[in-house]
C-alpha cells in the first residue's frame, strides 16, 4: 500500500544551527496557521517558552497546555501540532540536535515524564527570559567572529538548566522512592520504545531487565501511577494512531505490523484505549486536514 508523506519541518537557520524567535499570535500568518495545525515532525529540537497567555500543543497525540511561565521541550521525530485559539506571547528556540550535549539529550528522551514540560517559578521565569533575550541577540548579531560560539554556549546553558529543573521536578514528584527505582523505570521506558512491536507482555521486559514481573510492575506503578501493561498499550496505541493518520494501510495491515494476528482483537483494544474504532479515528483525523 502507498503511504502518505509525513510532514517534516527541517531546520533552516544557516551554519549556526540554532535560532530564537520572539512570537505572538499576531505573528501567525494564515499560511503559518495552516502549516502548524496539521500534525508534523521536526528534524531538530524545539523549545516553546510561553511568557503570556496560553498555548495548546499536542505532542505524540497527548494534549499539552502551556500557561504563562511554561517551557516545553520537543525533540526530533516527535509528532506535534499547535491548536487554536492562539492567545499567547513568548519565544521559540530551534536547534540542531548535535549541538546539544549527549547527556542532556539522553535525559530528555528517556525521561519517564513525557512530554518534557516545565512550569517556572517567577525567578526561573526571569532567568529564562534573560537567557532567551541573550540567545536572540547572539544568534542575530554578525558583529563578532564569536557570535556562533556564544549562541552554542547559551543554547547548552538553556538545555542544561531545563534538564536540571526537569530532574528536580521528577525527584520532587518521586521523592519517596529510591534512585534505583527511578533508574529501573527509565530503563523500562527506554526498552519499551525499542521493543514494543515485538514484546507485548510485561514478562519480556522483566526478563531483559533481570527483575521479576511483580518487582518491575510494582516499581513502575509506584513511580508513575501506571502499570507496565498500561505503558505497553499506550506505546502500541500511539503507533497505531500514527499509522492510521500517516499511511494508507488498512486496519488488518496495521494490526499485522503491530504484531496482532487477530484484527478484531486489535480493533477492540484500539477502541477501548482511544475511544473510537480505528476506521472512525482515521475518518476524524482526515477531516482535520486542510484542503
Amino acid at each position: 500500500m502507498s503511504e502518505k508523506s509525513i510532514p517534516l519541518h527541517s531546520l533552516h537557520v544557516g551554519v549556526a544551527g540554532v535560532a530564537v524567535f520572539p512570537i505572538a499570535q499576531a505573528d501567525l500568518t494564515p499560511d503559518i496557521r495552516r502549516e502548524i495545525v496539521v500534525p508534523h515532525r521536526h528534524d531538530h529540537y524545539s523549545c516553546f517558552f510561553t511568557r503570556q497567555g496560553t498555548l495548546h500543543i499536542t505532542i505524540d497525540f497527548q494534549p499539552v497546555q502551556l500557561t504563562a511561565g511554561s517551557l516545553l521541550v520537543s525533540w526530533p521525530g516527535q509528532i506535534h501540532q499547535v491548536a487554536p485559539p492562539y492567545h499567547f506571547q513568548g519565544w521559540i528556540l530551534v536547534a540542531d540536535a548535535k549541538l546539544i550535549s549527549p547527556q542532556a539529550r539522553s535525559f530528555l528522551e528517556q525521561a519517564f515524564t513525557s512530554p518534557a514540560l516545565l512550569q517556572f517559578t517567577p525567578a526561573e521565569n526571569d532567568w529564562f527570559q534573560h537567557l532567551f533575550l541573550a540567545l536572540h541577540a547572539a544568534t542575530t548579531s554578525q558583529s563578532s567572529l564569536f557570535h556562533t560560539e556564544a549562541g552554542h554556549a547559551l543554547l547548552n546553558a538553556c538545555m542544561a538548566q531545563a534538564v536540571k529543573l526537569l530532574d528536580a521536578q521528577q525527584q520532587q514528584q518521586q521523592q519517596a522512592h529510591s534512585r534505583r527505582s527511578l533508574a529501573l523505570t527509565r530503563q523500562f521506558r527506554h526498552l519499551l520504545q525499542q521493543d514494543f512491536l515485538t514484546s507485548k507482555k510485561p514478562a519480556a521486559y522483566a526478563e531483559k531487565l533481570h527483575v521479576t514481573v511483580s518487582h518491575l510492575n510494582d516499581t513502575v506503578k509506584a513511580m508513575t501511577g501506571f502499570s507496565v501493561s498500561y505503558f505497553i498499550q499506550q506505546e502500541v496505541l500511539a503507533e497505531a494512531q500514527r499509522l492510521l493518520f500517516y499511511t494508507d494501510l488498512n486496519v488488518q495491515e496495521i494490526a499485522d505490523q503491530l504484531g496482532y494476528e487477530d484484527v478484531k482483537y486489535f480493533s477492540r483494544l484500539f477502541a477501548k484505549g482511544v475511544g473510537v474504532a480505528p476506521s472512525l479515528f482515521r475518518k476524524q483525523s482526515q477531516s482535520t486536514q486542510p484542503g
